[in-house]
């Protein structure tokens, strides 16, 4: 789990990850016995348990599951405390079939979600150049429009969505972090060409996944014809607009813009956004179009 969900850590915990040792703390509490796992209340714990101790059960309801277990056997003696964090469950309503309780209850709720608030407080606080939020995040519930501390209210640009839109997020990178496999890393020859710094050549294949690209190694013999072609080069606009019309496309607008060019086709309803690393081609009915454009594109470009 610790592997899908990588992104979600920070920046020292992601580093871990590919070590030896855990990345989380309780992965050493596990390993030195302070920390142990039972699937059931007959699974052992009878015998290991020692006092004090901390467990952790449920259901929260505290109408089901092993803590109904643990209520009635701690629940006379009040130097025992039972500590609620689920914030979905009254705790003074689950505690009603145990009374008179002995034992201290508390009410810790943990609830990662953020309230607007908070929300547009980190926004403030980190500053990100794009937020992609709900459209109904932009407006004040139908039954309260007077509130509108109850939307995201921020400088930054935003982006809103409905339920089954497709969005164009912007990503302007002109460099992109590399991940190395094992495989690849054992395979490099780092020559120093100077004292800290080495380099060296690699060959490898780039697999992207989830936006994350990672190099791994090439089977010569096998692999090597099927990497596909690489394209580099720039547009040029008017061999552009030629090799458009070989592909049909004619009555073409040209606009100059502060990074690049804009070509409209008003007949077709169709434009393309030609800038220094991106070309977006908008359209969002026409494939064959679309197929046709991309073939201009290429024509322009050299392969290798």
């Amino acid at each position: 789990m610790i592997y899908i969900l990588l992104y979600r850590l920070n920046t020292n915990k992601q580093a871990k990850v590919y070590l030896p040792e855990p990345p989380f703390l309780h992965h050493e509490l596990v390993k030195n016995g302070r920390i142990k796992h039972y699937e059931n209340l007959h699974s052992g714990l009878s015998s290991s348990l020692k006092t004090p101790s901390i467990v952790f059960t449920g259901h929260p309801s505290l109408r089901f599951g092993d803590v109904v277990h643990f209520l009635n056997l701690w629940g006379h003696e009040s130097g025992n405390t039972v500590i609620f964090i689920d914030s979905e469950f009254p705790y003074l309503e689950a505690l009603t079939p145990y009374q008179p309780l002995s034992m201290k209850a508390v009410f810790c709720p943990i609830d990662p979600r953020l309230n607007f608030h908070q929300s547009n407080k980190l926004l403030r606080d980190i500053k990100p150049g794009l937020v992609v939020i709900p459209e109904a995040y932009q407006t004040p519930p139908a039954l309260m429009p007077q509130r509108t501390d109850l939307t995201i209210n921020t400088d930054i640009p935003v982006r809103a969505f409905q339920y089954m839109d497709v969005i164009d997020i912007p990503l302007h990178k002109t460099f992109a972090k590399v991940t190395l496999s094992p495989e690849v890393a054992k395979s490099l020859c780092p020559k120093q060409i100077e004292d800290g710094l080495a380099i060296a050549s690699v060959r490898a294949k780039v697999v992207t996944r989830d936006n994350r690209h990672t190099l791994k190694p090439v089977d010569l013999d096998n692999e090597i014809s099927k990497v596909g072609k690489q394209l580099f080069g720039s547009i040029d606009v008017n061999q552009f607009i030629s090799a458009l019309k070989m592909q049909g496309i004619n009555n073409a607008e040209v606009e100059s813009t502060g990074s690049g060019h804009i070509i409209h086709f008003p007949d077709i309803d169709a434009m393309i956004q030609l800038e220094v690393g991106n070309t977006h081609i908008i359209n969002h009915t026409n494939e064959q179009l679309r197929v046709k454009i991309k073939n201009a594109v290429l024509a322009c470009l050299i392969q290798v």
